[in-house]
């Protein structure tokens, strides 16, 4: 199971849960929010900048399909 975690979502835990790359779902989404300073790519996680806590409904809606 995938947990709203500090540490942001697992890449390789996504990966296996849903067989698909977070990327191939969410490409667009990310890169939208990476620009706006909301989300940071650290390689394994995907997670929330300080900015990016601050305005968590907004980013957590970008990623309702």
């Amino acid at each position: 199971m995938l947990y709203a975690l500090p540490q942001g979502i697992n890449k390789n835990k996504f990966q296996q849960t849903f067989n698909c790359d977070i990327y191939s779902l969410y490409k667009e989404v990310i890169h939208n929010f990476i620009t706006k300073n909301l989300l940071i790519d650290t390689g394994n996680f995907i997670k929330l900048t300080p900015l990016g806590m601050k305005y968590g409904n907004i980013v957590f809606e970008g990623f309702l399909l």
